[in-house]
């Protein structure tokens, strides 16, 4: 989360302002490994929506018992006080 909160306040130098929402969607493979991410939905603006989905790319996650994949869709909310 450190890592989408760093996207977010690097948003917020270019508008002290920003709030927000974006969801971001990824697909976990069956390693726990990310195997592709993006973000719809996005009200902070596009180069904060790309930070994102890199960040997301870099995250592991446990592996599958079946060994399949697992398609995720996760809201983040932005506001100053974060």
């Amino acid at each position: 989360m450190n890592e989408v909160r760093f996207c977010y306040q690097q948003a917020l130098q270019a508008d002290p302002t920003l709030e927000g929402r974006l969801v971001a969607n990824f697909v976990i493979g069956g390693r726990g490994n990310v195997l592709t991410s993006g973000v719809t939905g996005s009200t902070i603006g596009a180069g904060a929506g790309q930070c994102v989905a890199a960040a997301v790319r870099r995250w592991g996650f446990p592996a599958a018992e079946n060994g399949g994949v697992t398609s995720v869709s996760y809201p983040f909310t932005f506001d100053r006080a974060d």
